[in-house]
């Protein structure tokens, strides 16, 4: 929900892991036969955690935490200011294409505080979207594929 908070706030997110998967991305379904929107190499950035994991300095007193700790060590902060303006830029611009279908309302709904109770229905991108994605699963374009995996199942989850 982090992820999706700082898409809606014009942040781009910091990803400090590769097991994250973004929705709506080859990353999440690459079986599906709809291209998939979005690229999060367009929106967001990611890291391994394990590079940023050491603590480089004291939070109290902004001195090395430790004596061990490589000169070149250039921690988050220090990834993050040698990214570009132009780069920046680049991410700012797909942020705008990833809050359209991270969406479930088109913008702005003003006044409104549940709009579920108040009758309003999803028509946002990403109820756009999941309802193609369904629409392409029940016309049985992935029957072959959900086959496939099915097979390599153990014989208790054929049934």
């Amino acid at each position: 929900k982090r992820m999706f908070d700082a898409i809606h706030a014009g942040c781009i997110p910091v990803v400090l892991s590769y097991d994250f998967v973004w929705p709506f991305t080859q990353e999440f379904d690459s079986q599906t036969k709809t291209p998939m929107p979005l690229n999060p190499k367009d929106f967001a950035l990611r890291a391994p955690a394990w590079k940023y994991s050491n603590v480089l300095v004291k939070s109290k007193s902004c001195t090395p935490s430790s004596s061990k700790i490589q000169k070149n060590a250039i921690g988050l902060q220090g990834y993050l200011n040698t990214i570009s303006s132009a780069e920046i830029e680049r991410l700012r611009q797909g942020l705008t294409k990833a809050r359209e279908y991270y969406s479930w309302y088109e913008r702005p709904l003003t006044n409104v505080t549940n709009p579920l109770l108040e009758k309003i229905l999803p028509t946002g991108g990403t109820a756009r979207y999941v309802v193609q994605m369904l629409e392409e699963r029940a016309s049985g374009a992935l029957w072959p594929a959900c086959r496939d995996e099915l097979k390599g199942l153990s014989p208790k989850h054929q049934e």
